[in-house]
């Protein structure tokens, strides 16, 4: 197709409708950003300390705080609400048995550290969170926030985050499919940076949208009953880097998250499954905070009302308890029935995922053991005075 004009009968345009079209293209040239990044040395921890420090911490603590300013009702057909769980439920018309869930998720320390990782770890994450509910992730959608493109160093960042983003939905693939989830939509947001230059850190904002056949089988992340078991999904591994513990800490670290993308899709298609067959109570995935933030925020739930707590040992791990509590490995805990272990396990064994039982529910507080040493007990109360207050501490 062409691109036509005249003028007193006389063609003074005539060129092909793409090249009007299209955009200006720039060939821009990106350098590898070279980063001095070490791993901390901690020797003695104070586990009471460091649990409420992760979970005051404002990138972890409850964002109430600014979610509730806003409506969540939207025609009266909201099924889980903000905080309730690692992602949203609607439904779309009143007395439809489908729903949605959508949720969105980003960690520029991640992506500080490696700009790679960290856009593969948004979509990671974005996709655990709709599975955590019992959606299955259908689509995704970005926001990318990067500095200043003629920059060699900022515009490698920029390259690296999309690189992330396109491999990790290539392989994660659409459940039942051998297609990657798609991006349909997305924006990019360059030159945010501040007078001096200095560029945010490279961050690529990934929502995904999740689609649920019947919505009766949704669940959320609170603890329901004691008597519960608690199992993990997911090894914990060291990689720290980036996560909120070393950010309590003044650290930044190195080792920050390699998602594992066949395990992480079948650990995800796992959790689907098991929902949809009722088999769990609850469930939520491991991400900022690591499990000890993971547990904490089961017990308290999303309205901080949870009065349910739990106790575990981290005994199944070689890794320094510090380590096992405040990696942000992708994972999932999950609450079931004592009755339902053996048929969870099975399910998770078709994909080739195993199960780590880490402890059960009860009692008023959190209770972390190390095979015999008990090496914290932090009452709810304790739990929800520090999760409730960081955020609108940070806000004043």
């Amino acid at each position: 197709q062409d691109y036509i004009l005249t003028r007193h009968g006389k063609i003074v345009c005539n060129a092909p409708a793409q090249v009007i079209t299209e955009g200006v293209r720039y060939e821009r040239t990106a350098r590898k950003k070279e980063r001095k990044l070490e791993e901390p040395v901690i020797d003695e921890i104070d586990y009471v300390k460091a649990v409420t420090d992760v979970l005051f911490n404002p990138s972890v603590a409850s964002k109430a705080a600014c979610y509730k300013h806003y409506d969540s009702e939207v025609q009266g057909l909201t099924v889980i609400r903000p905080g309730e769980a690692d992602a949203g439920v609607q439904t779309p018309l009143a007395g439809c048995k489908k729903a949605i869930a959508l949720s969105v998720d980003s960690n520029p320390l991640h992506a500080r550290i490696d700009p790679y990782q960290g856009a593969a770890n948004a979509v990671c994450e974005s996709m655990r969170n709709i599975a955590s509910v019992g959606a299955v992730p259908s689509a995704l959608t970005d926001c990318l926030c990067y500095g200043n493109p003629e920059d060699e160093g900022q515009f490698w960042e920029f390259k690296e985050g999309i690189r992330g983003l396109k491999e990790a939905a290539e392989k994660l693939l659409r459940k039942g499919t051998s297609e990657p989830v798609p991006f349909i939509s997305g924006n990019v947001s360059f030159y945010n940076e501040n007078e001096k230059g200095q560029a945010v850190d490279p961050s690529a904002i990934v929502a995904c949208l999740g689609i649920i056949s019947d919505v009766s089988k949704v669940i959320t992340m609170q603890i329901k009953s004691a008597g519960s078991i608690l199992l993990l999904a997911g090894e914990r591994k060291d990689e720290l880097g980036g996560s909120a513990y070393y950010q309590t800490k003044g650290f930044l670290g190195r080792n920050v998250p390699r998602p594992d993308f066949i395990k992480e899709k079948q650990m995800i298609y796992s959790v689907i499954d098991a929902i949809d067959k009722r088999l769990l109570r609850s469930c939520h995935d491991i991400s900022d905070g690591g499990m000890a933030a993971c547990i904490a925020e089961m017990i308290l739930g999303g309205e901080a009302d949870g009065r349910i707590g739990a106790e575990i040992n981290l005994g199944f791990s070689p890794l320094a308890a510090w380590k096992s509590l405040f990696s942000e490995s992708s994972g999932f805990v999950m609450e079931i029935s004592p009755d339902n272990r053996k048929k969870v396990i099975n399910e998770f064994q078709k994909n080739g995922i195993p199960l780590i039982d880490i402890g059960v529910t009860g009692g008023d507080s959190l209770l972390i053991r190390n095979g015999s040493e008990k090496i914290a007990d932090l009452p709810t109360e304790t739990l929800r005075e520090a999760w409730t207050t960081g955020f609108r501490r940070a806000l004043e």
